[in-house]
């Protein structure tokens, strides 16, 4: 027999004095944590600009809020590091310029810059390799094309993985184990490409 369970419930409405709407952070995009702890999503408050990621706690419903309040840019896409201490995400001002993948602590505190490709690629939809050496990220590259590139935090490096110029590639997704990472490619038919021992 299936249940539900709506974790929200014990969720305060008044959290640091922010009235916050909380349906909106799981209604967007939500995220579990590698470690099954906690649930990642985005909201909006009555004193914030811009969109917050919140983390909630799977098990008492704790919420902690995980971007800091000065922080102006619209954010999109969140990811977990694998080692479930850590959220990446892409973020733009309202100009929609000045794009690029930042990473914070899930404790919070000063979210570090990740990836910021150079103009006119955008940083937006990616994810993180299951050792966590290799972020993937899917990048438009003008005239609706997509490409698949992977960013090496330790070096700074990216390379291209996959692209083409007549075919638009979508977010990478790795399977439960770890071994194959798997994306769709859209040409004049949709299809489903894999890929195994990316090193």
């Amino acid at each position: 027999m299936r249940s539900t369970k709506d974790i929200t419930s014990k969720l305060p409405t008044i959290f640091v004095g922010i009235m916050l709407v909380f349906v909106l952070a799981l209604s967007w995009m939500v995220e579990w944590s590698p470690d099954g702890k906690y649930i990642a999503g985005f909201a909006f408050t009555d004193t914030d600009e811009y969109n917050v990621i919140f983390a909630v706690n799977r098990t008492n419903g704790n919420l902690l809020r995980v971007t800091p309040p000065q922080e102006d840019q619209y954010k999109e896409i969140l990811a977990w590091h694998p080692d479930g201490d850590q959220i990446s995400y892409m973020y733009y001002g309202s100009d929609f310029q000045n794009d690029g993948t930042r990473i914070v602590p899930l404790t919070g505190g000063s979210p570090a810059h990740l990836v910021n490709m150079p103009d006119p690629m955008w940083d937006y939809i990616g994810t993180w390799g299951p050792d966590g050496k290799y972020y993937f990220v899917s990048s438009p590259r003008g005239a609706g094309n997509w490409a698949l590139y992977s960013f090496d935090e330790s070096t700074g490096d990216y390379e291209k993985v996959r692209g083409a110029d007549d075919r638009s590639i979508g977010m990478p997704s790795w399977s439960g184990d770890g071994s194959t990472m798997t994306w769709h490619e859209t040409q004049s038919t949709r299809q489903i490409w894999l890929l195994t021992d990316y090193e």
